[in-house]
């Protein structure tokens, strides 16, 4: 889907140690919603991860803070697929859409975590990024109906924006790849 999304899967996979306490668990995989890297893996900058500045240390503070909303938007720019709030992969995709959708997905399919992430995010303090907050209690307001709607709005967004890459003339790609095919025969 996204480079973000396949480099978050990649760090699920490998796992790291928790050697960082914190009053909210970052690095939780299965409890914090959005914050699944703790400050201390944040500061690791592990290179198969490639974290990119300024977000990697926007994150850390943000975390250290207590400012969640700042953290969650730099979070999603961290891994430098982003680009003035868009995927450059997908420049029609915006981070606050893959924020938007992921919320409904967790709101719709992990309502314990959903629950908890909204207690911790109620105490968050002076973000820079308040429409993030806002974003997600908005989400958590919605009904369930509206929930779906919305999640389906999404994602045909997103399947569309896949299909727009910049400077790229369609036309020309299409016709190299019948080009292609036909050499085979």
């Amino acid at each position: 889907m996204v480079p973000a999304f396949l480099k978050a899967l990649l760090l699920l996979a490998l796992g790291s140690s928790f050697g960082y306490a914190d009053t909210f668990n970052y690095g939780d995989r299965d409890g914090n919603l959005f914050l699944d890297l703790s400050i201390s893996e944040a500061e690791s900058n592990r290179r198969e991860w490639g974290l990119v500045e300024p977000w990697t240390s926007d994150y850390i503070s943000a975390l250290e803070e207590n400012r969640y909303g700042d953290a969650i938007w730099a979070r999603y720019q961290m891994f430098g697929d982003t680009s003035n709030g868009t995927f450059l992969e997908y420049p029609q995709w915006t981070v606050r859409e893959a924020i938007e959708e992921d919320a409904i997905g967790y709101r719709l399919h992990a309502r314990d975590n959903w629950k908890y992430a909204m207690t911790v995010y109620a105490n968050s303090s002076k973000d820079i990024q308040s429409d993030i907050l806002d974003l997600m209690f908005d989400v958590n307001r919605r009904s369930y109906y509206r929930l779906f709607r919305d999640q389906y709005r999404l994602h045909k967004r997103f399947q569309q924006s896949e299909h727009v890459l910049p400077n790229c003339d369609c036309w020309k790609t299409a016709q190299d790849e019948v080009d292609s095919v036909l050499e085979l025969k």
